[in-house]
């Protein structure tokens, strides 16, 4: 049998698959081409020498064309890890380092090669693949390296898997078909493997679009066996719609964090370049320009930088930059080459959506207004019962209820109220404030679509299902005075603050709403949105106590971040970040691993409000609300919401208002 041509390229051009040798060697199906392709290797070694592969960093040449890069919300900043495969111990591992190069850590440690990590976009699995079977089969393991958990089966090969935007399925190239890569589909757990394409060429290196409704992939389908072009086809195979057409190789798509553009690798003006384009294939932009092969290509997570590899210094090293192409900076440089690198999504910490300078001044005249009326009376400490309404909505898996994705016990809900009571009342520190919870009654609900819908999606013209509001439409219960508490997946979508016209799906922890919100569409909007892995003793990294709930339950009564507005002032001088006299001005923190003091607005008086509850630092530094903020909260909820006066309602069971 031939060897499937795309790894024969990736081969020659120093690992763009990251196929091992080793592998192809030890294989006896494959063994009567080591000789071959030892010969190529040597000859391509060449041609690399005659290059110069001994470049530096100042060989880079400027970018022929740049564009302007749509960037992530505000609330996800640059970070995460970076996921790669190296040979530094004598085979090809998975390894995870920080951002800047640092904290290398070995993930797969298994003497079998293995090969091309993608992360899930919650950032908590790595997908890979490996041939510690015999053959390549794909693999996938937490984003420590535990558990470990083969998903396919075959005597053929199977690599390049990506995930779906929601988590639910992994796309990837498999040989089981032929001689010829096919893409296939699957569930995240490795059941109901479906076949997308169904060609006699190559088709590989599938990449799912922002919305999940497309992928795109590199295909040899127009030249066999001599040149490859992109396409872009429905998540379900069909409608496949060329994208680029070049003379030279154009492979290994990337679709950046907006949806907007992709990036890829092409050997279109005579080497491996790294390019990026629009969605749609126009706008085709050279980012890399130099005489050392540039390839496998990823986004960060805000979409203002690209890592990629390069063998720039005469061995494979991995580099960044920013989107446009400029300031490449090496952040690796060991005795080992390093391969396919592939940048951790960070998870945004709320995904409430900040009512405008226009809407939050309105907000504010109106409550001034009541006060003036008369109409507010300030209540006292934890006179107002507020009724929770829980909703656990789980992945519907067939399992048991209880063994479902996203389960949880009544007794995890009981802790989330101590929590929540605790927070309210000033125990571990700051005020007490006039607040109190309960729990009014406890739904669970089965329903795959629900636990990964996307919070502030608009209602769809093209006659899709906006699958939030229809979980809130069949699952809230009474009116603007109870809080509808849903637990899920969370991801909500933004609008690009750089480009009004296109939109963001990020990972979040949780959202609220806004009392003000309530009477605009209240089935619709109203609650509290919280990652089910965050309520107390769950599996959210530094996010487990249960203050994310306190956090989304301060939105939904009436406070905005701390940090609105940053450092910003009215006409007489006065700070507009939150309308909360006594919690100082401050930017949005961007080190979320200490509780250190810090002051970001010097100009202004105090300090940022490192342990105030409505911050953006660690939830294990939170311990306080202030004084302002109770007092702005009973303002919001006497205004707009009518909370039962009764600390025991039995008429607060659920019915829908």
């Amino acid at each position: 049998m031939s060897y499937p041509p795309d790894k024969n390229i990736h081969l020659l051009k120093l690992h763009i698959a990251a196929l091992s040798l080793k592998t192809l060697f030890t294989n006896k199906r494959r063994s009567g081409i080591a000789a071959i392709l030892m010969a190529l290797l040597t000859i391509v070694g060449v041609i690399l020498l005659r290059q110069g592969t001994s470049l530096t960093a100042a060989s880079y040449a400027a970018p022929v064309a740049t564009a302007s890069l749509a960037m992530s919300p505000m609330q996800t900043p640059v970070g995460g890890k970076i996921a790669f495969q190296t040979n530094r111990d004598g085979n090809h591992e998975i390894y995870s380092m920080n951002a800047d190069g640092s904290g290398w850590t070995n993930l797969s440690n298994n003497p079998a090669g293995d090969y091309v990590p993608r992360w899930s976009p919650d950032g908590t699995k790595i997908v890979f693949y490996s041939n510690r079977d015999g053959d390549q089969e794909i693999f996938m393991m937490n984003a420590d390296g535990t558990n470990q958990t083969q998903l396919t089966f075959n005597t053929a090969i199977e690599l390049y898997a990506s995930w779906s935007p929601d988590s639910r399925y992994i796309a990837f190239s498999s040989y089981r078909d032929g001689s010829t890569a096919e893409i296939y589909l699957m569930n995240a757990d490795g059941t109901n493997q479906t076949r997308l394409t169904t060609n006699t060429v190559t088709e590989t290196t599938p990449i799912w679009s922002l919305d999940g409704a497309k992928i795109a992939f590199a295909t040899d389908r127009d030249g066999i066996n001599t040149n490859y072009e992109l396409y872009v086809m429905n998540a379900d195979g069909s409608n496949p719609v060329r994208l680029t057409n070049s003379p030279g190789w154009d492979y290994s798509p990337d679709w950046s964090p907006n949806g907007s553009q992709i990036l890829f690798q092409s050997q279109r003006d005579g080497n491996w370049e790294l390019y990026k384009m629009n969605a749609d294939g126009s706008s085709q932009v050279r980012l890399t320009s130099n005489y050392s092969i540039d390839t496998g290509a990823g986004w960060s997570p805000d979409g203002t930088k690209v890592v990629f590899q390069t063998n720039i210094n005469g061995i494979n090293q991995i580099f960044t930059m920013n989107a446009d192409g400029s300031n490449p900076t090496a952040i690796t440089d060991t005795g080992g080459r390093v391969y396919s690198p592939s940048w951790q999504s960070v998870a945004s910490f709320c995904g409430t959506e900040e009512p405008d300078a226009e809407a939050s001044q309105q907000n504010q005249q109106e409550l001034q207004a009541f006060v003036a009326s008369g109409s507010y009376l300030p209540s006292d400490p934890g006179s107002i019962k507020v009724p929770i309404h829980f909703h656990v909505v789980t992945e519907s898996t067939a399992a048991p209820l209880e063994q479902e994705v996203g389960y949880l016990p009544q007794s995890k809900l009981d802790e989330q109220i101590v929590m929540l009571n605790r927070a309210f009342s000033g125990v571990p520190g700051g005020v007490d404030t006039p607040f109190r919870f309960y729990i009014a009654d406890v739904s669970y609900t089965e329903n795959s679509d629900w636990f990964h819908s996307i919070a502030n999606d608009p209602d769809f013209p093209d006659g899709r299902v906006n699958l939030e509001k229809q979980m809130k439409e069949a699952l809230r219960c009474g009116n603007s005075g109870r809080l509808n508490f849903y637990t899920k997946h969370t991801r909500a979508r933004f609008k690009d603050p750089n480009d009004a016209s296109k939109t963001i799906v990020t990972e979040i922890r949780g959202y609220g709403t806004f009392p003000s919100q309530y009477a605009g569409n209240p089935r619709r909007r109203d609650g509290v949105f919280v990652k089910w892995t965050t309520l107390p003793g769950g599996t959210e990294p530094t996010f487990d106590t249960g203050n994310v709930a306190v956090h989304e339950v301060g939105h939904w009564l009436g406070l905005e971040h701390t940090f609105r507005s940053g450092c910003g002032v009215d006409e007489s001088g006065n700070p507009t970040n939150d309308f909360v006299d006594d919690t100082p001005a401050h930017i949005q923190p961007e080190d979320r691993t200490s509780c250190a003091q810090t002051d970001t607005c010097s100009i202004l008086p105090g300090l940022d409000p490192v342990l105030n509850y409505m911050n953006y630092t660690l939830s294990t530094c939170w311990n306080q609300f202030t004084s302002g903020q109770s007092q702005r909260m009973d303002m919001e909820t006497q205004r707009y919401r009518r909370i039962p006066q009764s600390g025991n309602c039995f008429a607060c069971r659920c019915r829908n208002p």
